[in-house]
C-alpha cells in the first residue's frame, strides 16, 4: 500500500513539476532525474497550451447577463462576427471547469476559423441560443456541426 501512494504521489509531483502534463507511456522517473520546470515545458512545441502557434485554439470564456459560454476557436473575432454580430456576449480569454453534463456542440471546417467548440455553463435559454449558433455556422460558414445525442439537453 505504501508504495502504491508513493507513486501516487509520485505522479502527483511529476504533473505538478511539468506544469501538468505529465509524461509519455515511454518516461521513466528516477530519484535525481531532471524534470523540466514550467518554462522548459512552455517552450515545447508539443504541448497543447502554446498560444503563439496560429493553428491553436484559445479558450474563452463570454458572459452576456446571467448566460455564461465558453468557446474554444481559433480567433475570436470570427465567431463573434458570425453568431454575436451585435457583441452582446463579452469575452475574456480563460480556461473555466466544464462539467462533463454541459451542454456543448461542435462545428468544424478546412476554412480559416477551423475548428470551433463551444460548451453551455450557466443561464437560461441555451438550447434555442445554441441551435441558432449551430445554423448560423453551418449556413454561414459552411461548417458541419454535431451535439452530444445522449446529452438530455439536445432532447
Amino acid at each position: 500500500m505504501k508504495s502504491l501512494l508513493r507513486g501516487v504521489a509520485l505522479s502527483g509531483s511529476i504533473l505538478l513539476a511539468t506544469g501538468g502534463y505529465g509524461l509519455t507511456a515511454s518516461a521513466q522517473v528516477a530519484p535525481g532525474d531532471n524534470i523540466p520546470t514550467v518554462e522548459e515545458a512552455l517552450d515545447n512545441p508539443d504541448v497543447d497550451d502554446i498560444t503563439d502557434q496560429p493553428d491553436q485554439l484559445i479558450t474563452w470564456v463570454c458572459k452576456s447577463g446571467d448566460k455564461t459560454v465558453a468557446v474554444e476557436v481559433k480567433e475570436l473575432q470570427n465567431w463573434q462576427e458570425t453568431v454575436d454580430p451585435d457583441q452582446t456576449w463579452q469575452c475574456e480569454q480563460n480556461i473555466p471547469v466544464v462539467d462533463p453534463g454541459d451542454s456543448t456542440f461542435s462545428c468544424e471546417t478546412n476554412a480559416t476559423m477551423g475548428l470551433i467548440t463551444v460548451f453551455w455553463l450557466e443561464g437560461e435559454g441555451g438550447k434555442a441560443e445554441m441551435t441558432s449558433w449551430m445554423n448560423n455556422l453551418a449556413n454561414n460558414q459552411n461548417m458541419v456541426c454535431t451535439h452530444g445525442q445522449t446529452n438530455p439537453f439536445w432532447e
